[in-house]
């Protein structure tokens, strides 16, 4: 199992030839961010993170009032994990979005654990420990309760 984060959207170029779009993000077919209104040259904070095995799907869209312009599709996999950072491309419908995330690995005892966006490591130092503990959460980052 892995952990997919969402970090940033950027556009680049708009689907709308005049102002901006209202951009919306679909996870496994799941609205989880949108719609926002974004135009070129932005970026908007996602803030979004999600446990999955295997693949997911991660769709672009703009909202219109008489219904939806995909703009592309990025797939990540759970081999993915460990790589860091990455960026994703969205090409369609006129449109140049980029998206910013990471795939990281879950269950590791080693492992580190992203709280708040900070990092904390799961095994030695004691202020990650209380930390960790301080938001229900165990070194391994399994939920306490």
């Amino acid at each position: 199992m892995a952990t997919l984060s969402l970090f940033t959207l950027s556009c680049h170029e708009t689907s709308d030839a005049a102002g901006g779009d209202e951009a919306f993000i679909n996870v496994d077919g799941q609205r989880i961010f949108g719609p926002v209104d974004i135009d070129r040259g932005q970026t908007q904070e996602v803030g979004f993170s999600k446990a999955f095995t295997g693949q997911a799907s991660i769709d672009l869209f703009d909202a219109e009032g008489f219904g939806s312009d995909f703009l592309g599709n990025i797939t990540v996999r759970e081999s993915e994990a460990g790589q860091g950072r990455k960026v994703g491309t969205f090409r369609q419908a006129g449109a140049h979005y980029t998206l910013a995330y990471e795939v990281g690995r879950q269950g590791t005892r080693n492992g580190r654990l992203r709280l708040a966006d900070r990092e904390l490591v799961g095994e030695g130092g004691i202020e990650g420990r209380q930390a960790i503990a301080g938001a229900g959460m165990t070194a391994c980052g399994r939920a306490l309760w």
